[in-house]
């Protein structure tokens, strides 16, 4: 809890005096049953109904307040699945489809980002 409310306020208040951009993963955890689906919208009633989603929310919504408020670059992905070291390879993880799912078009676009190795190359 500390890591994901206080952790992210240091991070934004170091962008805005440094003038950096962030970006945050979330989770889909940051949605609750009241959440629609198929498909969710960007802007739809979260809910959440953990302390880690509930926290999620907070890193979104904070972060959103500092692009508004000091125009600090602010980007946050909402990841499909669980990526953990405990889950066997090939089971439908994130890490497993990636490539298929993740758009890093505007990354490219924006901040001039190049993966450390280019499925698209």
């Amino acid at each position: 809890m500390k890591l994901n409310i206080g952790g992210v306020h240091n991070i934004l208040e170091i962008a805005r005096k440094y003038k950096c951009r962030v970006f945050i993963p979330s989770t889909i955890g940051a949605f609750g049953p009241e959440s629609p689906r198929n498909p969710t919208p960007d802007f739809c009633i979260q809910r959440p109904r953990t302390i880690y989603g509930i926290s999620k929310v907070h890193a979104e919504l904070l972060g959103e307040y500092y692009y508004h408020k000091y125009n600090v670059d602010f980007r946050c992905l909402r990841f499909p699945g669980v990526i953990s070291a405990d889950m066997p390879p090939g089971i439908g993880t994130t890490t497993d489809s990636w490539p298929q799912v993740f758009d890093d078009h505007n990354a490219r676009e924006h901040w001039g980002w190049k993966p450390q190795v280019d499925l698209d190359g």
